[in-house]
């Protein structure tokens, strides 16, 4: 009987479960809706057990018999965190930090202040999303470095102990793609990094040249570095990648609650792009700050009684472009190589219409990949690749055999381009003269 393994993408809008051969062709797939975000304050949230449940059901969904599953791979959004007491029993839902840059600390610290003030009084332990399924599966809450959310070390661990006054417990750390242990009886948990990293490795974002472009609910464009990890520069994140000694270097336009309301409020409907830029329009597409200009406002240019929903959409998604543009080079220098082709994702946005912007503004072959089920895929490449080159190697190769087009850019478009976004570059500019830079993250 063909061994296969099991994958599970949990996102902060979908979980996805995927069974693969060991030749990495998909075998068994479902998605499963996770509850959605809620304000409290300028704070995200989910209800916790609601999310463990969406992702337990999922997992039950596959009907792949348990003797086959060899192992199963986990990769969660990366910055959660939850407060829970001495016994282990959670007291806070399960926060998500959102990337509100005005706020230095991230929004966990207005989720804490939110909260009763017994929650933070009974806190002994800070877990994220991966840690606490680790626990409840198998009684061992552990993390890797690769999946530690970035406002749960350093100096805003310190920061939170602080607030709860005293040193909280943190999860075990351990390799990437450790075996933490089995789930009930079952196939054993390996534990991975944060899905962007994954859905980057699943898309074959491993050479130099090579970037990842993700458009769901956050906007980010990547690339995977081997080595010492890259310097930080204005614009980019520097975060530990999917593959033993590797860095994950992205620019990242997370726009944040305000945005979601928005298109719930006034987007609502079917939306399509020009896949030419439409003159008199552009969105800065900032709900919570630019990556290098924390403080910078959404702004925008030709906004009319006029304009349909449509307009707006056109805008917005034109203004991400112009930011990827814009941010490119810092996250060259710090991947340390040229992106020569970009790998797109993200299920019904990963479109014709955003090729053709993307290839033209950046001028740079783009390639979309119809495969939705990439950060199950890395989940399980990560773990391979850390104990198994020659299987993580034909995995590989599969993955690369994924029914894709590419969208080449075409030299009159790109000129277009050019002059289109040297106005634009220069009310950035502007921008960040009044309201300050942002050099290092």
């Amino acid at each position: 009987m063909t061994a296969a393994y099991v994958g599970v993408d949990v996102g902060t809008s979908a979980v996805k479960v995927a069974a693969f051969d060991g030749r990495g062709e998909l075998l068994e797939a479902l998605r499963r809706p996770m509850p959605e975000l809620e304000l409290h304050g300028d704070a995200a949230v989910q209800p916790l057990e609601a999310c463990i449940e969406a992702v337990n059901d999922a997992l039950r969904g596959l009907t792949l018999a348990e003797d086959r599953r060899r192992f199963v791979a986990l990769t969660t959004q990366r910055d959660t965190a939850l407060l829970s007491d001495a016994e282990g029993r959670p007291l806070t839902p399960l926060i998500s930090w959102r990337d509100r840059r005005e706020q230095r600390y991230g929004s966990i610290w207005n989720a804490l202040a939110a909260e009763p003030a017994t929650a933070v009084g009974q806190a002994r332990a800070v877990r994220s999303l991966t840690s606490e399924l680790s626990l409840r599966w198998t009684g061992r809450s552990a993390e890797t470095v690769e999946s530690l959310p970035r406002h749960l070390s350093g100096w805003a661990a310190e920061r939170l102990d602080a607030v709860c006054g005293r040193t909280l417990q943190r999860p075990e750390m351990v390799e990437l793609g450790t075996r933490v242990g089995p789930l009930a009886g079952g196939p054993p948990l390996h534990l991975t990094a944060g899905d962007k990293n994954c859905e980057l490795l699943g898309n074959g974002v491993l050479r130099p040249g090579i970037a990842g472009l993700s458009l769901g609910s956050a906007v980010s464009l990547g690339v995977a570095v081997q080595g010492p990890r890259p310097r930080a520069a204005a614009g980019v994140v520097v975060t530990p990648a999917a593959f033993a000694g590797g860095w994950n270097v992205e620019t990242g336009l997370p726009v944040g609650m305000q945005a979601e309301r928005m298109w719930k409020e006034w987007l609502a409907g079917e939306l399509t792009l020009e896949p030419t830029l439409l003159p008199g329009l552009w969105c800065l597409p900032f709900f919570a700050g630019a990556l290098d200009r924390p403080s910078t406002p959404a702004a925008l240019v030709g906004l009319s009684e006029q304009m349909s929903a449509r307009d707006l959409f056109q805008a917005w998604a034109q203004g991400v472009v112009g930011e990827l543009r814009r941010l490119r080079p810092a996250l060259e220098r710090a991947g340390g190589h040229a992106a020569r082709q970009i790998v797109m994702s993200g299920g019904g946005l990963a479109a014709s219409a955003w090729a053709r912007l993307i290839a033209d503004a950046l001028r740079v072959s783009v390639v979309c990949r119809d495969d939705p089920w990439s950060g199950a895929r890395g989940a399980v490449m990560a773990v391979l690749l850390s104990g198994d080159a020659e299987a993580a190697s034909r995995f590989l190769e599969w993955s690369r055999t994924m029914p894709e087009t590419s969208c080449e850019p075409d030299p009159d478009g790109a000129d277009r381009a050019d002059r289109y976004y040297a106005t634009q570059d220069q009310l950035v500019q502007s921008i960040g003269d009044v309201f300050g830079r942002h050099d290092d993250r």
